[in-house]
């Protein structure tokens, strides 16, 4: 996408929003507003909208459409639990505005815990007319906050919720239901295996690592073998290669897991995970054993 759109449309919604009494402030989130890994060419634009009649701007678009011609607009709850628009202007340009309830001075509302994830890697002003005081440097330029350990139950119900899910997903293959067997291997299995990649990395490298959510930027913060493996973790539209798919995907989560037990000195499953294994050779045409364990050093 052209950065000469992206900074028309920020130009024009700031434009009309000083104008506009009950917007309060703004802000740019996401990759539009970080130092670390800035936005590129197919960077969307995050905005969060403070104003004291949120049900002005998420009961039409009329104000959306000052803005620029629309190819595509749609609502839905953002992650702060605020209304949100999802709008694709003509020439791709995608922006997400996130109308946020004007409660408090600016900086107030930036530290509520609800807008913590959206400043986690940093913030960057539109406008504030909520307070004659500078916003705080401090807040539109946050840290990833360090994410705490698991506990032993944590870990433990989220590595047999994946045994689990191994199950279900081999039952439908299985049963030839294509569609549901690679929904559950390559979405809420892989969800699994994203959540154990970050705890590796944590275990791995020290608990101050900084792991990027949802899996930006694995390549750098994962450890080295682990995106290569990726790449036989995922399935297409065929029995074969569902059974292989689901395969990769326990080996890879098994080694994954061992060694943060190990560094955790957490209680893992051996005995169960190998009955399990031994139960799907029972059900699939292929064997789905995990050749023993060995450290991700010798992969």
């Amino acid at each position: 996408m052209s950065q000469l759109l992206y900074e028309e449309l920020e130009n024009r919604f700031v434009a009309w929003a000083v104008t506009e009494p009950t917007m309060r402030s703004a802000v740019v989130v996401g990759s539009r507003a970080r130092q670390d890994h800035p936005a590129d060419r197919w960077s969307d634009l995050d905005i969060i909208c403070f104003t004291i009649t949120p049900d002005l701007f998420t009961t039409n678009t009329h104000w959306i459409i000052q803005l620029g011609s629309i190819w595509f607009c749609a609502d839905k709850v953002a992650n702060s639990g605020d209304f949100e628009w999802m709008v694709t202007f003509e020439g791709g340009a995608k922006v997400d505005f996130i109308i946020a309830p004007a409660a408090a001075p600016l900086s107030q509302m930036l530290a509520s815990p609800i807008y913590e994830k959206a400043r986690r890697r940093g913030v960057r002003l539109l406008f504030d007319k909520t307070s004659v005081q500078q916003t705080d440097e401090k807040l539109l330029h946050a840290k990833s906050r360090l994410v705490p350990q698991p506990t032993m139950t944590e870990f433990g119900r989220h590595v047999h919720l994946f045994w689990i899910t191994v199950g279900r997903t081999a039952a439908m293959i299985g049963r030839g239901e294509l569609w549901r067997a690679r929904h559950l291997c390559d979405n809420e299995l892989k969800q699994f295996l994203l959540t154990m990649i970050e705890w590796h990395a944590r275990a791995t490298y020290g608990p101050q690592h900084d792991v990027w959510r949802n899996g930006r930027f694995l390549h750098e913060w994962a450890a080295p073998p682990v995106a290569q493996m990726l790449k036989s973790c995922l399935a297409s539209y065929n029995q074969t290669d569902l059974h292989q798919a689901l395969q990769q995907t326990a080996r890879l989560f098994s080694r994954l897991a061992r060694e943060v037990t190990a560094v955790w000195e957490y209680e893992y499953p051996h005995e169960s995970e190998q009955k399990l294994l031994e139960w799907l050779e029972t059900l699939t045409a292929r064997p789905y054993q995990l050749d023993g364990y060995s450290s991700l050093n010798t992969f």
